[in-house]
């Protein structure tokens, strides 16, 4: 064999190729490419299938150009490069596609085979150093396979219904990344009814365009910050992507628990899936320096995986690798080695020696020690994964299916904390969709999550799914804060600690502290709606709603159906007396029933339309009082009304309402202070406990 690479390319796309014959020749690369060449006879065709018999890489080069023609002599090179690969071990690299612009391998005409490995993304031809180092590697056979295009387009979501908040907004999955703020507890227990039409009140204005999100100031990210993007299921079998999104989810949970590292949130991140986005546009809208990509094929009992990590900002490429297909029983060790993988990497660009021997075995403990609570049954694993993801669809159904899951999971591995930790959020969302709680349901939640922390003290996710049970069910504030500071101690640079720890602060009445901690956690988390919303609900507390105003609109920039955005805004402009021209009209195009009920009502009144917002209430408590109590305490709490404002808070406090959180800094019960009833109720309901230390 040669160790000459031969480029393909059509015939438009000769002068990019050259720039990349360019380049890789001044790297020392041998390249077969003549443009003088480019003509037929039998001859010619006969030393083409010689030398990409001989050769050590194909290198096809996809654009535009190649898409535009279904017929070409590129496309024979392609075909006798596939043919070539059949006679080659799976580690071997041999394919190395190029994109030269915007083509994705997604909607490429291309072979499959082509899919089956990583591409690089050279814009025009123009070639980093990075690639040619990367080529003479794969030539001399001492690197991994290439980087995959800069262009990501992860495997599009499952279908599913629209996501409906549960209507306790603070008991939502921490242990899969999938912790609501309890913004809308604010504002609302997070409904769970699908939005119905219903007739929007006449005379509003026509509510303003989003406007663009506000650019983040042009700071340079932490070098040491990473996103791990959803990977794509290459599988025949679209069932299993399940598995393709729980390889990326558990990369970036243990990524999260190591020490220095800043890791963007799992909402975030997820937020790109099935999305054509550039690497750079990424990397600034989710605020990292780093991404990490890849894809997984799983047939029957075999996977195979490729991983990568690029530079944001560039496109580069760090590192990349391409595993061998394995046993499932053997995806444990493969996660390890990736895992490992990027943390040296990451180190190493910052300046440390991340290959002494020393270093890796500092490495591998901080992988190990964030990995615990796992399992090695692989059956068992499977069943996790097939749980967070069902309970990642924010279904009714999908949550029954996910506890099911789990407890088969707990079943085959009664050891396995992270399905004990996972089984307790799914139970706290089941019992925060259902219409009629069960206290047992409760207690079975509380059981798994202590079952979780006796087999690994040291779980951050058996400490979130107690604090959502402590804050949100109990109202023992003392023991929130006591799981709280587990949580940071244990991952205190994850988002959801630092939205649990901002809840609390609430529950406290230290707005300012919140405030800050939320700003951390969107930091980490810029795409998640209810972080945003969350956000937006203590600034406007603290009456900074120009502020709180700004955060939802670049919301709706990003998000524009996204469902309590314009009902929370209306609100908050009807309780501050703000752009009341506007509030109505938002009111009337909120998508969820229950908070475009409770926004008219409020407006309404604001407006002085007393007969309207007089019906709106009685639908709103008609139609929803048994999950919505705490809207109707602050609806009459605004219309200066306290026995029924007091009534209402009585009674989400029996229905163990999420709104509850936010007594002592929700702005619309600012009447009620100077009430007798209040210092009581606050003692009642454990908010005027002296705070911890």
């Amino acid at each position: 064999m040669s160790g000459a690479v031969f480029l393909s390319y059509a015939k438009q796309d000769a002068e990019a190729a050259r720039r990349i014959c360019d380049a890789l020749r001044a790297a020392g690369v041998e390249v077969w490419f003549d443009q003088s060449e480019l003509r037929g006879g039998d001859a010619w065709d006969q030393k083409i299938r010689r030398q990409i018999r001989e050769c050590a890489l194909f290198i096809p080069l996809i654009s535009a150009n190649t898409q535009s023609r279904s017929e070409g002599y590129f496309r024979r090179e392609w075909k006798l490069g596939v043919e070539r690969t059949h006679d080659m071990a799976d580690h071997v690299a041999f394919l190395v596609p190029v994109v030269l612009d915007g083509t994705t391998d997604r909607d490429a005409h291309v072979p499959e085979r082509f899919r089956e490995v990583q591409w690089t993304n050279l814009q025009g031809g123009e070639t980093t150093v990075e690639f040619c180092d990367r080529v003479r590697g794969l030539v001399s056979g001492n690197a991994p396979e290439p980087a995959a295009q800069q262009t990501f387009s992860p495997a599009p979501p499952a279908a599913a219904g629209q996501r409906r908040p549960s209507k306790r907004g603070w008991l939502i999955p921490v242990a899969a990344c999938l912790l609501a703020a309890a913004a809308a507890a604010y504002w609302a227990p997070w409904k769970k009814a699908n939005p119905s039409p219903a007739a929007s009140i006449a005379e509003a204005q026509p509510v303003p365009p989003p406007q663009k999100a506000a650019e983040p100031a042009a700071t340079m990210p932490d070098p040491r910050s990473v996103a791990v993007l959803p990977f794509k299921n290459l599988s025949d079998d679209k069932e299993n992507e399940y598995f393709s999104d729980g390889i990326s989810e558990e990369l970036l949970t243990v990524l999260q628990k190591v020490p220095g590292l800043h890791v963007a949130a799992q909402t975030s991140a997820f937020f790109f899936k099935g999305k054509d986005v550039m690497a750079q546009e990424i990397g600034r809208q989710l605020r990292v320096a780093n991404l990490v990509d890849g894809s997984v094929q799983k047939i029957g009992n075999r996977v195979r995986i490729t991983a990568r990590l690029t530079r944001a900002a560039t496109g580069e490429e760090i590192w990349a690798a391409s595993f061998p297909p394995r046993e499932v029983t053997d995806v444990f060790a493969l996660q390890d080695e990736m895992a490992q993988s990027i943390v040296g990497e990451l180190r190493g660009h910052l300046g440390a020696d991340a290959g002494a021997a020393a270093a890796k075995t500092e490495i591998e403990a901080q992988v190990q020690a964030a990995e615990k609570g796992g399992t090695k049954d692989a059956a068992a694993h499977e069943l996790y994964l097939q749980g967070l993801f069902y309970t990642r669809q924010f279904k009714a159904e999908s949550f029954r299916t996910a506890e099911e899951r789990l407890r088969k999971a707990v079943e085959l591995d009664p050891s396995y904390a992270l399905a004990w930790a996972a089984l307790s959020t799914t139970l706290s969302q089941e019992w925060a969709w259902a219409e009629v709680a069960s206290p047992a349901s409760i207690v079975e939640c509380r059981d798994a999550a202590k079952r979780a922390l006796a087999l690994e003290p040291g779980l951050t996710e058996g400490y979130a799914a107690l604090f959502s049970i402590a804050s949100a069910y109990d109202l023992d504030l003392a023991g929130a804060a006591a799981a709280s500071r587990k949580e940071l101690e244990l991952a205190p640079d994850a988002a959801s600690s630092l939205e649990d720890s901002a809840y609390l602060e609430l529950g406290y009445g230290n707005l300012d502290r919140a405030i800050g901690l939320l700003k951390r956690a969107v930091a980490l988390d810029p795409l998640n709606t209810d972080s945003r919303i969350f956000l937006s609900g203590a600034l406007s507390s603290a009456g900074r709603v120009p502020e709180a105003y700004a955060e939802l609109r670049d919301v709706l920039a990003f998000n524009p159906d996204a469902s309590l955005v314009k009902g929370f805004m209306a609100t908050m402009f009807a309780v501050h007396n703000y752009r009341l021209s506007e509030a109505l009209a938002l009111a009337n195009d909120e998508p969820a029933e229950w908070s475009r009920m409770a926004a008219q009502a409020l407006v309404l009144w604001a407006l002085k339309r007393t007969p309207e917002a007089d019906a709106a209430l009685n639908r709103l408590i008609e139609a929803h009082g048994n999950i919505a109590a705490f809207q109707v305490a602050e609806i009459y709490a605004f219309r200066h009304d306290p026995d029924k404002a007091f009534e209402w808070l009585e009674r989400a406090y029996r229905q163990h309402d999420g709104g509850i959180g936010w007594v002592k800094t929700d702005d619309a019960l600012l009447s009620l202070h100077d009430d007798p009833r209040w210092a009581p109720f606050l003692k009642k309901i454990h908010f005027s406990d002296p705070e911890p230390d």
